[in-house]
């Protein structure tokens, strides 16, 4: 997980224990674990969790998709991957497991309101999506007046999740998404959200100077994404990203 600026220092090395785990997508489940004692961190941040036998390094990165009003309980979106050593843990972890965590790390969070700040613009591939759901938990619980647009990519209809979620952002916040899926199969319904048919670079938007753009999730993804908006003129320091894999 790279990110922009550096990582912060890790406070502690927490235990928890993981309490809920809920599929949410095809690959995609959600994970609850409630902590020994509260772990502080802002929306954006990340944690590793050591899972054990791993190699070459037991710890995985993984951005925390909770609001940090609750510091005692964490959520991880995560998608597992057939063969992947975490993801093979993971998959049949028992509920009641504790399991050890570092952090939080990082900086990929909003900045603060400018008075001249245009749309927030969020980009996300698949689980790419959990600091923007952290983010926006705040964002809607503080009444944060300005324009928040999310492109959220997906293969196709069984990747995509938390659309329920994210609609009733909608209703606090100036704020509304696209679903972009780069392989939509032929034979599903259509869904009750907006779509676009193609890879979220596909759909990027014009530049405007007071606009700030966030990205997280796909490298390839955050690496065209960058190229378009520096070709475009965009001052780099609007630019926040956090690379996935």
């Amino acid at each position: 997980m790279d990110l922009n600026p550096p990582a912060a220092i890790a406070a502690s090395a927490p235990w928890a224990i993981l309490t809920e785990v809920k599929p949410i997508a095809r690959d995609t489940r959600l994970y609850s674990l409630k902590l020994d004692s509260p772990l502080p961190f802002a929306a954006g941040q990340f944690v590793n969790l050591t899972i054990p036998g791993a190699s070459p390094r037991p710890e995985r990165s993984y951005s925390i998709w909770s609001d940090p009003l609750e510091p005692s309980r964490l959520e991880f979106a995560i998608k597992l991957f057939p063969g992947g050593q975490a993801s093979e843990y993971l998959r049949d972890v028992p509920i009641g497991t504790r399991i050890k965590l570092a952090g939080p790390y990082g900086r990929f969070g909003l900045r603060e309101p400018e008075p001249d700040d245009g749309v927030i613009w969020m980009l996300a591939t698949s689980t790419g999506l959990a600091p923007f759901h952290s983010m926006l938990s705040v964002a809607a619980r503080r009444g944060d007046p300005r324009r928040f647009r999310l492109l959220f990519g997906c293969r196709d209809v069984g990747d995509v999740f938390a659309t329920d979620l994210l609609d009733a952002l909608g209703g606090q916040l100036d704020f509304q998404y696209t679903v972009c899926l780069s392989q939509p199969a032929t034979d599903q319904p259509a869904p009750a959200f907006d779509l676009r048919t193609g890879r979220l670079t596909a759909f990027l938007p014009e530049l405007v100077a007071a606009d700030r753009y966030y990205l997280c999730g796909n490298g390839a993804m955050i690496a065209e994404a960058r190229d378009h908006f520096k070709a475009a003129g965009a001052d780099r320091k609007r630019i926040h990203f956090e690379k996935y894999w």
